[in-house]
């Protein structure tokens, strides 16, 4: 009974996360990993600890879901692990990439592309597509970060191979991540093609939470070349995104107070910042933290310099 109260709360958790309430979803994670200690079943524990990687990467931040897969990892040493090890590696790149920033500014960091090549190696000796698709769309990030070039045809390379996946959740991550890193390496082009792209696999579909992280990249693009007014309208409709959309609420408001501070609209970027600001008061998520108080500060600076 403990065993299968892990597996259905697990469940429970990635429904939740699907459709963007990720405090929910959060909760339930936890259940879900208290449950499967309880039974001592390293094989549920594993799985459950991943899936709440995943899911409190958006609800807290990216450190908290590599301290979750961090947990799992000495649980994966067995045979008939393999699966689990590749996830667990391409969760550790996830968790060490800029999934969650909505500026230009790539932070390079190795450990994204040595994690994630583990996650590929092992995807591709067991012959699995969506691990194999998974793991190079985090090298693919991870490699244009470090300025490599090759890290585009990862990207190109995971997002077709995404398609052979009837759901909508792998075909919209893989362009998640293939929008966010263009976007991040200057490429808007084709960070604007593969949001459009990801788009039309997640509207009307169940991965709410895609959605919004492809709509929060688009806002990005739009801010970068200028196009203030659709930015804007983009970026007030995600502040006001029904749901729970974790870290994702605050990025978007730090981007429209940057907008509105650039266009001379102090009292506006101070309202949008203000639950911004108190949301991210007691969080050490420099991911999160560090965007917020980023706009606060040139809110500050424009206002009074």
């Amino acid at each position: 009974a403990g065993r299968a109260l892990a597996v259905a709360t697990s469940q429970l958790s990635y429904a939740l996360y699907m459709v963007n309430r990720f405090a929910d979803s959060d909760r339930q994670g936890w259940r879900a990993v208290a449950a499967a200690e309880a039974v001592g079943d390293t094989a549920v524990l594993a799985d459950a600890l991943l899936w709440l990687s995943r899911t409190v990467y958006w609800s807290q931040g990216p450190r908290a879901a590599a301290a979750a897969v961090g947990r799992a990892m000495p649980l994966l040493a067995g045979p008939g692990d393999e699966a689990r090890l590749a996830t667990a590696h391409a969760e550790l790149a996830r968790a060490h990439s800029d999934l969650a920033t909505v500026g230009p500014v790539a932070e390079p960091d190795p450990a994204i592309v040595e994690h994630a090549t583990r996650s590929l190696e092992l995807a591709e000796g067991l012959g699995l597509a969506h691990l194999r698709c998974h793991a190079l769309q985090y090298r693919g990030t991870g490699r244009l970060a470090l300025g490599d070039a090759a890290g585009l045809d990862d990207l190109a390379a995971a997002v077709e191979l995404a398609q052979l996946d009837p759901r909508d959740e792998l075909p919209t991550r893989a362009c998640v991540n293939a929008a966010g890193g263009s976007y991040r390496a200057g490429r808007l082009d084709d960070a604007r093609r593969y949001v459009e792209r990801g788009l039309d696999h997640a509207t009307g579909g169940e991965f709410t939470a895609g959605a919004y992280r492809l709509e929060l990249t688009l806002q990005g693009v739009r801010v970068s070349r200028g196009e203030w007014d659709d930015a804007e309208a983009g970026l007030r409709t995600l502040v006001n995104w029904p749901g729970e959309p974790g870290i994702m609420r605050p990025l978007a408001a730090s981007l429209l107070g940057r907008l509105l501070a650039r266009r001379g609209r102090h009292d506006e970027a101070a309202e949008v910042l203000g639950p911004a600001i108190d949301s991210t008061s007691g969080s050490s998520e420099v991911a999160l933290v560090g965007p917020v108080t980023a706009a606060k500060m040139q809110r500050l600076g424009i206002e009074t310099g």
